[in-house]
């Protein structure tokens, strides 16, 4: 065994320095990042876990998240509205900001007993008056169940990972601020001019694609000194340029 009261300060560093580079890859942490969307919209408030390591954490309101792992350490992402996932971090993960897709849970109709002591003749007329009733009061409380399904000729997960390649592209010593994924969905939904109508008529961007929208631009960055009024033009110009990038971005992966 080796006695390490007759090494000096410098020998023992030595050999701690070997020792850790001496550590499989699989035993040292790292942070990796992700972003998690569904087929309509980033997921904020999914549970991350590092099942391996017993750690956690959640995505923020535009669906990113940060997570200490290793090589071969089993996350799972579980959300109220969403199947769960289990997936096993390799070195991938690692260098780029990865993207998972939840699916939404299938909404399932409550079990219905019939009293055949109390049995009546079929209503059709009311029966379907009642099924009208029920299925607009489900809507009014569950009305994400009812959207419309997405684009099957969409690959959503293949946008959203060519878009968060774009952050890696970025000069993050850029002098100005830039306008965030909040700041730009806030933008839209309070602003009379860039509103919902403006994305659609103007900048031909159908609604289930605004988040993406969203997230596209704030890869390409927009100077948040163009939101005083005497830059409303110039900004006009750059939601146009960059629409007609972003609708590229979808034809290319349809055509794939």
């Amino acid at each position: 065994m080796l006695n390490l009261k007759h090494l000096t300060v410098s020998e023992v560093y030595k050999l701690f320095v070997l020792a850790v580079l001496g550590l499989p890859a699989t035993l040292i942490s790292q942070t990796i990042s992700g972003k998690v969307y569904d087929a309509e919209s980033t997921v904020s408030g999914a549970k991350i876990s590092n099942i391996t390591r017993d750690t956690s954490t959640y995505t923020d309101d535009e669906g990113n998240f940060k997570i200490k792992a290793s090589v071969n350490d089993s996350i799972s992402i579980t959300s109220l509205f969403h199947q769960p996932q289990i997936m096993v971090v390799n070195q991938q993960h690692f260098d780029d900001v990865f993207v998972i897709e939840l699916k939404k849970k299938v909404n399932e109709l409550n079990r219905v007993y019939v009293n055949k002591a109390n049995e009546k003749t079929f209503n059709s007329v009311e029966a379907e008056n009642n099924l009208k009733k029920q299925t607009k009061s489900d809507m009014e409380l569950h009305p994400y169940l009812y959207e419309p399904p997405p684009n099957l000729n969409m690959d959503f997960k293949k946008i959203a990972g060519l878009i968060a390649k774009l952050f890696k592209k970025r000069n993050v010593s850029e002098p100005v601020e830039m306008m965030t994924y909040g700041e730009l969905r806030d933008l839209f939904e309070t602003d009379p001019f860039f509103n919902s109508q403006f994305l659609i008529s103007e900048l031909n961007i159908e609604k289930k694609y605004h988040s993406l929208f969203f997230d596209f631009c704030e890869a390409k960055g927009i100077d948040k000194a163009l939101l005083r009024d005497e830059h409303h033009l110039l900004l006009i110009d750059i939601f146009v340029q960059y629409s007609k990038e972003f609708l590229a971005l979808i034809d290319d992966s349809k055509k794939e």
